[in-house]
């Protein structure tokens, strides 16, 4: 009988190299499935020791175990996320505490929270922070060898801003001024001073925020404490005319 013809009837409980399942005509070396059920019933062999275990896998593994044993203040980046560094960098150098974003990328343009409103700051200004921010970063060698710091070059850089541009865009068709995440009171409605904000139809006070993003505020505090007149400037104006009631309630 020819080696064919000893073949067991081809069925689709068969498979070959690599656990593939096959229908209808199969090849020589492919064995029942009941057959390669049982070799997989065996206990797994232990792991390779670690001299056997590929350079790279080791790396991993002894990185794995070496997170909690960084040397304490150093920060990792991967250069080759440009998008995730950029995130990383705008982070930490413009994020609240509570997680507000305090600079944007607006119409072709940083902006960057003062306290009060936000100011037009040029990508030299950007880099300039980004630049050391890069050279006291490290970063992980893939093949497991020691960690190494980043050396910042200007095609590193230009790519790290563009990412930030991307992620720090608000829509250019928003016209500020403008609340982020949405408030009861209307933009337009809002006096900004360097300590606060003044809601003036209702007279209420709103706190600085940079959740509020607009380009313009007055350079001083609101002080309610000086009253509705303006006493030293009245007092100046009957100091200088005295006698001419008519020239002060004009200045007034």
């Amino acid at each position: 009988m020819a080696d064919d013809d000893e073949w067991p009837p081809r069925h689709d409980n068969t498979v070959g190299p690599g656990g593939r399942l096959y229908y209808g005509e199969v090849p020589r070396d492919a064995v029942p499935i009941v057959e390669r059920s049982a070799a997989s019933a065996q206990p797994p062999a232990p792991p390779a020791p670690r001299s056997e275990l590929p350079r790279q896998q080791r790396g991993h593994r002894e990185r794995q175990a070496a997170d909690s044993d960084r040397v304490a203040g150093r920060r990792y980046i991967f250069p080759g996320d440009v998008f995730g560094t950029a995130k990383a960098f705008g982070m930490d150098q413009w994020q609240t505490p509570d997680g507000l974003r305090t600079a944007h990328h607006h119409r072709s343009e940083f902006f960057v929270w003062d306290g009060a409103a936000f100011r037009a700051v040029d990508v030299e200004t950007v880099k300039s922070r980004l630049w050391p921010w890069l050279a006291a970063s490290w970063q992980r060698d893939p093949e497991g060898g020691d960690d190494k710091p980043v050396l910042p070059k200007s095609q590193m850089v230009g790519a790290i801003i563009e990412g930030l541009r991307a992620a720090s865009q608000l829509n250019n068709e928003l016209e500020p001024p403008l609340w982020i995440s949405g408030s009861i009171y209307a933009p337009r409605d809002l006096i900004v001073c360097k300590n606060t904000m003044l809601h003036w139809p209702s007279a209420h006070l709103v706190a600085n925020t940079p959740n509020f993003f607009t380009t313009n505020s007055l350079d001083f505090d609101y002080r309610p404490d000086l009253g509705a007149q303006p006493v030293e400037f009245l007092r100046s104006l009957d100091q200088l005319w005295s006698d001419d009631r008519e020239s002060i309630e004009t200045l007034r």
